[in-house]
């Protein structure tokens, strides 16, 4: 069997396909890219939440959660403002432009997704994201049993 032919490989090419799909559609409609909506998500679902938290929300590192959290900032879409009991604690709130940008965008991607899941039935779609959130859990588990060994 070839490679390209595994699951494994499939699911990695859909995963790259739908973020390509993504990022079409924000640069279209945007001055962000996938990533810098993830991050943007991330604090309009979780506002107040400290970098160590989208850190682990979004499973990448904290270096890149500030490079991201800075250029964002500057642009206008989060807000930084210090703990009040502990100053060396920073909670990153969105602005009202990032409410809007999300609320504005992601229609627009779920509406770009559901073009090529029309393709699927209903229940083949329920499937889909009850596994994908299975393989997501276990993923997710396996990482944090990793970080609790590293530190």
């Amino acid at each position: 069997m070839k490679h390209s032919d595994t699951f494994s490989f499939k699911i990695h090419a859909l995963t790259y396909s739908i973020d390509l799909l993504a990022n079409n559609v924000l640069k279209k409609n945007s001055d962000i890219n996938f990533s810098q909506f993830l991050i943007l998500l991330c604090y309009t679902e979780n506002p107040g939440k400290t970098q160590k938290f989208a850190s682990n929300w979004l499973q990448i590192t904290e270096a890149t959660v500030s490079y991201m959290i800075k250029r964002m900032v500057s642009r206008g879409y989060l807000q930084i403002e210090n703990d009040t009991t502990d100053g060396r604690i920073k909670h990153i709130n969105p602005t009202l432009n990032c409410v809007k940008l999300i609320q504005y965008i992601y229609p627009l991607l779920e509406a770009a997704l559901a073009l090529h899941l029309a393709n699927l039935a209903n229940n083949q779609v329920n499937e889909m994201m009850k596994n994908a959130d299975k393989i997501t859990q276990s993923i997710m588990q396996e990482q944090i049993s990793i970080n609790k060994e590293n530190y």
